[in-house]
């Protein structure tokens, strides 16, 4: 468990991290990451490259949605839906999609949450290309240029360390990443934001009484009986079938495998303790689904099973008297299944 001396932990988000959470400034984690900025838990760093890919990352976004619409607005089956659908998808089309407005609110959450950002050392680009030259993470044996913008990232962070003595948390599922932060001790890896919260809050609480992540997903596995039919309820309605007329008609989890948790919210109720985290876990499923064929006036129905690796979010209650009666209250996913139809029947 972190001390007092550890804040606040110094944390860089990777690009990937915001793309994740579809630019959403309200999101859960966004306003967890918040609450621990403003407590002085964490220190939030980031670069111009960034700010930059998160700019050109809201436009990508934007113009996905615009040919998604107007996809929709030229499809044949438009004419069959009532006049208050055709409506609600012409104004779609019609709509401004204000870049700038989307912008100007990155900004206001980068400044909320006091972002610092760094400035690369005087040798940036010498360093880049000795990176890339020498095929050193995160370039690859044929220097991957697509990795500079992460190269000149990392020569910052690591400039940053050095002057600073701090060590640096970078939030990322890169693999890149990894292997850079496997040779500079200053730079850890870290996979999930909701990790790096779940730190900062134990860092802050330094209790006996607060339960470790390993303890909360024993109580929590030990309700098994109440958790699976809770996930997969909420994994069934929040899944899809790949194609838009499909339809999922029945769904079961016949396997839940406990990964880990990582607690984002807590409150002390005097006697309960409340908790809001990320469940990670991995499930073995298997569904019927069906699609109906207008061409040929028939009903494609199709069985598929497999593997997933999940993350699920979670809402618990502890009571202090006894934490193994712990209360399970919502379970849900911002990500379900796509399920998939074959293309060739």
């Amino acid at each position: 468990m972190l001390t007092l001396v550890d804040l606040p932990l110094c944390v860089f988000l990777d690009t990937q991290v915001y793309r994740a959470m579809s630019f959403d400034w309200g999101a859960g984690n966004f306003a967890a990451l918040r609450e621990r900025v403003v407590k002085g838990s964490i220190e939030l760093v980031t670069t111009e490259i960034i700010r930059q890919e998160i700019r050109s990352g809201i436009r990508e976004v934007l113009n996905e949605f615009a040919q998604d619409v107007r996809k929709i607005r030229h499809t044949r089956l438009l004419g069959q839906l009532n006049a208050d659908h055709v409506d609600a998808v012409t104004s779609l089309k019609n709509a401004k999609l204000d870049f700038e407005k989307l912008w100007a609110a990155a900004e206001e959450f980068l400044a909320v949450v006091q972002t610092t950002v760094l400035e690369p050392p005087a040798s940036a680009l010498s360093d880049l290309f000795k990176l890339y030259f020498s095929g050193s993470p995160p370039f690859g044996g044929k220097g991957k240029k697509s990795e500079f913008p992460d190269a000149a990232n990392f020569l910052t962070l690591a400039h940053y360390a050095k002057l600073t003595g701090k060590k640096i948390f970078i939030v990322s599922g890169d693999g890149d990443w990894k292997r850079v932060c496997e040779k500079h001790p200053s730079l850890i890896l870290v996979e999930h934001l909701s990790e790096m919260i779940d730190k900062a809050i134990r860092a802050e609480w330094r209790s006996e009484d607060l339960w470790s992540d390993e303890e909360l997903l024993g109580f929590i596995g030990a309700k098994m009986t109440l958790l699976k039919p809770m996930l997969q309820s909420a994994l069934e309605s929040s899944s899809r079938v790949n194609l838009g007329d499909g339809s999922i008609d029945s769904f079961e989890l016949d396997d839940v495998n406990l990964m880990g948790l990582a607690v984002t919210y807590i409150k002390d109720d005097d006697d309960d303790i409340t908790f809001r985290g990320e469940l990670f876990h991995y499930v073995h499923y298997s569904a019927n689904i069906s699609i109906e064929d207008d061409e040929m006036l028939n009903t494609i129905e199709h069985q598929l099973s497999g593997r997933a690796d999940l993350v699920a979010e979670i809402t618990l209650v502890l009571p202090l008297s006894n934490p193994k009666d712990i209360k399970i209250e919502d379970v849900w996913y911002s990500d379900g299944l796509e399920l998939q139809v074959p293309l060739k029947y």
